[in-house]
């Protein structure tokens, strides 16, 4: 019913919270009454933050590994800025993470509610 009413919100919310692996959260969406447009953008706006960090993680690793060979990198500010940005990315996809699961569950309780109150 939550899913149904919020679909584009909780679908959202689940994709960036990452609670549920990937498949079985498309399989149960996908038997629910959520819209195939809500879900469909909604997948893939909350897929993106995981996706960019992916990527950026991926693109220092040639650089963390010249720095971790003991090479000197391109310049320091470039290096000091590879070692911020790998420290940084995964704070921000915790935090999303965390105030993602913050919603769903008082979301899950808004819905509780309102199912005792009919």
């Amino acid at each position: 019913m939550a899913v149904a009413r919020g679909g584009f919100r909780i679908v959202l919310l689940l994709r960036l919270a990452s609670i549920v692996p990937f498949a079985p959260l498309s399989y149960a969406l996908g038997a629910s009454r959520v819209s195939f447009r809500d879900f469909v953008l909604a997948s893939w706006l909350g897929l993106l933050p995981g996706t960019f960090l992916y990527v950026y993680v991926g693109s220092l690793a040639s650089s963390v590994s010249v720095i971790l060979n003991g090479q000197a990198p391109a310049g320091h500010a470039a290096g000091l800025l590879s070692w911020m940005g790998l420290a940084v990315a995964p704070l921000a996809l915790l935090t999303i993470t965390y105030y993602a699961r913050k919603e769903i569950n008082q979301s899950i309780e808004r819905e509780l509610k309102h199912e005792q109150t009919i």
